[in-house]
């Protein structure tokens, strides 16, 4: 019998402002109980990154430095070699969040708690589920909101979205709502009927791993969502840009929605879950609505990652080919 412990690898960010509007943790086996471990977290806008530095206790005395990729998302990738089968909580502890979110009291003295359940035992070898949306958006006053993480799972494991109280946040409500504000626990989609007032809003959703029928891990997740008058919309959407992939499900073809506001390149590149790209074209001088055929005929059964990439953004979609 293979004796378990439990422990913690806290992740402390030694950065004393309200910056924090959202992020993650993911992990990524490496070999034996190596792994990757990544925190993404997104920060105001008026930041420059270079002021900042940050570090990683792994909980057993070592300790890592993190860097910095962008002002707009901070990044820390570091190895670790547990010691051995156990439960790790991994959690970060983010100071402070923003200012000024609705339903967190006096968020801007709270730091942003983010949390991963990595488990090393007999289940064999594990990876975190990946999220390919950024958990920052904008939704409008009276107007239906929808928001999904678009999840996979590297191992193929199941995965169920509940959703949960944010951590370090006493006083947390979920957004009000004129009617509910509820995920739907099968595919992630967040619907909130409908925003009643503008300004910051967090809420937490958590990722559950399933594999023979077990939870096997989880991840926390906190996304930031701007609620906005319509008086703001007209001028919101001088930068608005629309995709949609339908019908999805298919069976075969796929038609790929594009709404531009100006001429630009697109470039259309499909992954699968191992992250091996399969096809990839380029759409030159995009402006306007346009349809784009996508075939998926020689792909096998399962879920595919479309991605589209429009100058410095990145829209990824969940795609499934099924007979």
């Amino acid at each position: 019998m293979v004796a378990l412990t439990v422990l913690f690898l806290s992740i402390q960010i030694n950065i004393s402002a309200q910056i924090f509007k959202a992020g993650w943790i993911s992990y990524k086996w490496i070999t034996g109980y190596t792994y990757q471990v990544k925190v993404v977290t997104y920060l105001i806008d008026s930041i420059d990154s270079n002021e900042y530095q940050s570090k990683i206790f792994f909980g057993d005395g070592d300790s890592a430095v993190c860097s910095i990729d962008s002002a707009k998302r901070y990044t820390c990738v570091q190895t670790h070699a547990f010691a051995g089968p156990g439960t790790y909580f991994i959690t970060a502890s983010l100071v402070n969040r923003t200012s000024g979110i609705q339903n967190i009291p006096n968020s801007m003295s709270t730091a942003m708690g983010l949390r991963a359940i990595l488990k090393i035992n007999s289940i064999g070898v594990n990876n975190s589920s990946i999220s390919l949306n950024a958990p920052v958006d904008s939704a409008y006053l009276n107007e239906i909101y929808s928001f999904n993480p678009e999840a996979y799972d590297p191992d193929g494991d199941s995965l169920s979205y509940q959703l949960a109280k944010c951590l370090n946040a006493t006083g947390y409500v979920y957004p009000n709502a004129s009617n509910t504000f509820s995920i739907d626990s099968k595919i992630g989609t967040i619907i909130w009927d409908t925003p009643v007032a503008v300004g910051l809003y967090n809420f937490c959703i958590q990722v559950n791993e399933w594999r023979e029928g077990l939870i096997i891990a989880n991840t926390l997740q906190e996304i930031q969502v701007k609620v906005l008058s319509p008086l703001a919309i007209t001028e919101f959407k001088q930068d608005y840009l629309s995709v949609s992939v339908y019908p999805n499900p298919t069976t075969q073809n796929i038609t790929l929605g594009l709404e531009l506001p100006q001429m630009q390149d697109i470039r259309i590149k499909l992954y699968n879950l191992l992250g091996e790209n399969l096809s990839a074209e380029m759409l030159k001088n995009q402006f306007g609505k346009n349809e784009h055929q996508i075939n998926l005929s020689g792909l096998a059964n399962g879920t595919y990652i479309l991605q589209v990439v429009m100058d410095n953004k990145v829209i990824s979609k969940k795609i499934i080919k099924q007979y």
